[in-house]
């Protein structure tokens, strides 16, 4: 989806708006889910519930991936839900339902797929509460839903650093703070800094803890799924992350991995 690029700063830019730029792109992972689903399940995936939705983007994209999609967006921050709702959705706000509610005790119908995306639900601090996540996800599922969700790993996902990406207008800045090597939690933030010198600090502010791919998988198990697939992603000659993910059983610990984990009802 092509975005006009003007000229920001601190004092014009849209928060909401660089978020969607510089960590979502929906239309990828809209296209593998589907080709997953559709592989493993032998139909088209077309109900789909988005866990920790914030505008909503990806819920329109998956709407709009196919003539009869439609999409529940789940939040708890209705500011945030209203600014998607006004931005996105003119002529196919029939087809987007909102819930604001806690993702863990969330009411709505059967789907085929539920998503909790950009490592939001690592909000869980402890094995209880996410398996009560979990299981809520799993009662929402279709008899043969699916529930996908990415992982950030390697030596550098535990490290204290930051990283900065020139977008084209902005520059994003992913600071990860120290870990307690007790409890795996830490404060992750993400700034902007534009060319004019004006910087936007602690825009978004996440209180995570950092979960071990094996120990998610087992959650997930406990909570009643049938299968985990793990997705991982293939390297390019230069040794950078090419984008093609693919079922794998083994995999290299890398200084810094991004996997998806397809829990199957």
């Amino acid at each position: 989806m092509k975005r006009k690029n003007h000229r920001l700063t601190a004092k014009s830019v849209d928060p909401h708006e660089l978020y969607e730029r510089s960590v979502q792109d929906p239309e990828p992972d809209v296209a593998l889910l589907s080709r997953q689903f559709l592989r493993e399940r032998g139909r088209t995936s077309r109900t789909l519930r988005e866990d920790f939705c914030g505008t909503g983007y990806f819920c329109l994209v998956w709407i709009r991936s196919w003539c009869d999609r439609t999409a529940i967006g789940v939040d708890l921050d209705e500011t945030t839900m209203a600014w998607g709702r006004a931005r996105h959705f003119e002529g196919i706000a029939s087809r987007m339902t909102w819930r604001r509610a806690d993702v863990r005790r969330v009411k709505a119908p059967r789907v085929d797929l539920v998503t909790a995306f950009n490592f939001s639900w690592c909000i869980f601090q402890d094995r209880p509460t996410l398996v009560r996540y979990f299981r809520h996800v799993r009662s929402g599922l279709k008899r043969d839903g699916l529930f996908a969700l990415d992982l950030h790993g390697g030596p550098d996902s535990l490290a204290k650093m930051k990283d900065e990406h020139k977008m084209g207008g902005f520059t994003y800045v992913w600071d990860q703070g120290a870990l307690d090597a007790l409890s795996h939690r830490t404060i992750r933030r993400i700034h902007f800094d534009f060319p004019d010198g004006t910087r936007l600090r602690d825009v978004y502010r996440y209180d995570w803890r950092i979960w071990m791919l094996p120990e998610t998988r087992d959650a997930l198990h406990d909570a009643g799924f049938a299968r985990v697939d793990v997705l991982w992603e293939g390297y390019d000659a230069k040794g950078e992350g090419n984008g093609i993910f693919r079922r794998v059983d083994h995999a290299e610990n890398e200084d810094s991995w991004v996997a998806y984990l397809l829990a199957w009802a």
